[in-house]
Parts: C-alpha cells; structure tokens; sequence
C-alpha cells in the first residue's frame, strides 16, 4: 500500500513537472488613465495608480495561453479577498468587477487548475501585486532625483528602476493617447516562474508597442497650479 502511494505521488509530481502547458507567468499591471484615454470610453475616470490586468500562464514560444475548458468563477470561493480586490484589481472600464475577475479566471486561471485553485490563483495576484509595489518604486526614483525626466521617457527610465529593486526583467507595453496621438506607457509586466513565486526575467517579447525613443506617462504629483504633471 505505501508502496502503491509512492508510485501515484511520483507520477502526480510527473505530471506537474511535464504536464501543464505552461512555462511561466505575467502579473499584468495596467495604468488606469491610460487605459481609458486611447478612446476607449470607461464608466468613471480612474484613479492615477498600476492596478492588476491579471495573471497570464504563457511560454517561452511567444504565446499567451487561453483556456480550453473554462470553469465556472465561484464567487464564493474568493469573498473573502473582496475588499483587496476591489482595490487592487477593479474594472476601470466598466466598474463590474466581478465580471472582469471571472473572465480573467475563465480566459487564463482556469488553465492552472490544478496545481493552482480559484483562492490561489487571486491570492498569489493580490500577494505579488502588494510585494512589488511598482509606482512606489518609480516614484522613489524620481524623487530622488527631484524630477522625471521632461522630455518623455525611454524604455530604460522605466526598466531600469525596476531592475535595481528587484533584480529582474520586467516588461512594459504602450497604447495611443486618443487626443494627443502620443504614445504612452500603458502595462507593466512582471515575470515569475512556473511555480508562480519565483521573479523571472520577462522573455522579450512581453515587452511591445513601446517601440519609440520616447513616450509619455501621467504621473500622480501635482504641479503648484494642482494641474497633474507630464513626462
């Protein structure tokens, strides 16, 4: 019998390392303004912070895995996190919010279950998003400096702060202003490994549409007139 017990550990250990279609994941973090400037119309305008997207399984051939066979979203299975979820992964587009969280579990949690169930998958997002606090991060940089740079942003004035605080790759994505027809940073992606603790590099591709020397970002500090300040 424990002979018997073996054997189904092992392969159930098997089947984790091989058998999930896998290899890393993306904690999507979104920039609420510039979520709903590109033209798209949002129910109120959000407030200036990073926020969660989600949590994408996806790998290393360039490719966002979606799921196949989407569970149900039990709601009842995360009441708890409610509070942390409402203000840290909302809908800024439409304000139904758990309507936005269970299609992110349907399109890409579902996919890791198992090893990863519903509670997991949301208290392994909130966790992360909470451990790498991206704006403070930024910020802490810039008033350091006593200034973002004013005359638009490079890839690297992002990347780089994030690679001295974490000691890893992330990944950043840009939209288009709808009015000003500038590009803006948009996402920023952190990368983790299949584990789902374990900070990665962000392969190169999740990195895109930043293509320009320069662009633009809203950051949440007030000039003396109270009108925000651009980079």
């Amino acid at each position: 019998m424990a002979q018997h017990t073996f054997i189904l550990c092992l392969l159930s250990l098997l089947l984790f390392v091989n058998g999930y279609p896998f290899d890393f994941f993306q904690l999507v973090e979104q920039w609420g303004p510039n979520t709903c400037n590109d033209g798209t119309q949002c129910h109120a305008q959000p407030q200036p912070e990073f926020t969660i997207h989600g949590l994408w399984p996806s790998n290393f051939s360039n490719a966002r895995l979606f799921c196949a066979t989407r569970k149900l979203f039990d709601y009842g299975q995360i009441s708890l996190l409610q509070g942390d979820l409402v203000q840290y992964w909302p809908d800024v587009i439409n304000g139904n919010n758990r309507r936005f969280w269970s299609n992110e579990w349907k399109k890409h949690g579902a996919c890791i279950d198992p090893p990863f169930n519903i509670t997991q998958y949301f208290e392994l997002s909130l966790d992360h998003h909470r451990t790498y606090d991206l704006l403070k991060i930024l910020n802490g940089v810039w008033h350091r400096n006593r200034q973002m740079p004013n005359n638009g942003l490079a890839p690297k004035d992002i990347l780089n702060p994030i690679f001295n605080a974490i000691n890893k790759t992330a990944g950043i994505r840009c939209n288009k202003n709808g009015i000003t027809k500038k590009l803006q940073l948009h996402e920023i992606v952190l990368c983790f490994d299949n584990n789902g603790t374990t900070l990665i590099d962000c392969p190169k591709f999740v990195s895109n549409s930043c293509n320009q020397p320069k662009f633009v970002w809203l950051l949440p500090q007030q000039s003396s007139d109270g009108v925000p300040d651009y980079a």
